[in-house]
């Protein structure tokens, strides 16, 4: 990788190009690349877009980015280090997280998850056995992880993060963990 991709968070699009993580200790550098990209992006989609249509635009970012994974598995069969280090791959997580964030600052949802919290306790209880067979049986490039494993992953956090900002007892909790 040249040395400016890592000053200009960069060397993910030079990994995906060429197909290999780079220099050792720098190949994880992709994870910050990623989180640099969308910072810088998600203030231009907050502000472009009307509030109205803001929970619109986040979910459908949030479905194109197994839609770009699949094409990319189709399509570049043999990159696939780039579904796994560009920016669209995490996608699904942050704008999911950037979703529930929205609606749960909304007073109707957020009552509406309150009063439904035992819905959310189900959820994550399908979502972490699904994780448990993720771990045993993914690879970070394989076909189970690109076309739904990183979007299970996705909405266990979020639902984590509905269930911590809905639930009384996890928010105590949490923050009496936090505390130490």
């Amino acid at each position: 990788m040249p040395w400016y991709s890592y000053v200009t968070f960069t060397s993910n699009l030079w990994m995906a190009r060429a197909n290999v993580f780079g220099a050792g200790a720098l190949g994880i550098t992709w994870s910050l690349c990623v989180e640099e990209q969308f910072y810088l992006t998600l203030p231009f989609v907050v502000r472009f877009v009307r509030p109205g249509h803001l929970l619109y635009v986040l979910g459908i970012a949030a479905v194109a980015a197994p839609i770009f994974r699949i094409a990319g598995l189709i399509l570049y069969p043999h990159s696939r280090l780039a579904l796994y280090v560009l920016l669209p791959r995490a996608w699904t997580l942050s704008f999911w997280a950037c979703r529930s964030a929205y609606l749960l600052r909304r007073q109707d949802a957020s009552r509406f998850f309150r009063v439904h919290r035992r819905w959310l306790w189900g959820l994550l209880a399908v979502l972490t056995l699904g994780l448990g067979v993720l771990t045993i049986k993914a690879i970070i490039t394989g076909i189970p992880m690109v076309t739904a494993g990183y979007d299970w992953i996705s909405l266990f956090y979020a639902t984590m993060l509905a269930l911590v900002l809905v639930d009384p007892g996890v928010g105590s909790a949490v923050r009496c963990a936090a505390r130490g």
